[in-house]
């Protein structure tokens, strides 16, 4: 609570005159996670150029974000909280199966991901490959963000099907 009150640049009172406790916080940083993942994927949905270009476009902004130091490292933290405090675990199991279920929207019935993988499994390996990108984020402070961005993106346009320069 120290740290979060001196980053906030606030007392740890003043905090928590807005949230009763770490796991209030906890479950707000999820929250505010999720609702970036909705819009994000919204977005790309909704986009006029169509899913799969619109899913291969959002590739260097999702790797970007995932590589971002402060966030990955907050995001840990959220994560081995939840490996210590069963309240913040559901609250993780409930982010994580939200998560799953705005990537399934990028694969609608008639969407069905390149062989031969199956939807669960492009649905999974989605996941895991940006979650992934958090951890290689503290483990490499200077990562090789077009390296990995270009990996990424011909892997989704494998998966998805279409042309790794779209």
């Amino acid at each position: 609570m120290g740290q979060i009150a001196a980053e906030a640049g606030m007392s740890v009172g003043h905090i928590y005159r807005y949230f009763e406790n770490k796991e209030a916080i906890i479950a707000a940083i999820v929250e505010e996670d999720l609702q970036q993942a909705r819009e994000t994927i919204a977005r790309i949905t909704e986009d006029p150029a169509g899913l799969r270009a619109a899913m291969l476009a959002s590739v260097d902004e999702g790797v970007a974000k995932m590589l971002d130091r402060a966030d990955a490292a907050l995001f840990l933290e959220v994560m081995a909280e939840a490996g210590r405090n069963a309240n913040v675990a559901k609250s993780a199991a409930r982010q994580h199966e939200a998560a799953l279920e705005c990537v399934r929207t990028l694969f609608p019935p008639d969407q069905q991901p390149a062989k031969p993988f199956t939807h669960d499994q492009a649905v999974d390996l989605l996941n895991l490959i940006f979650s992934g990108l958090r951890v290689r984020a503290i483990q490499d402070p200077a990562p090789d963000a077009a390296r990995l961005t270009g990996a990424i993106r011909a892997f989704v346009a494998e998966l998805i099907g279409a042309e790794a320069s779209a």
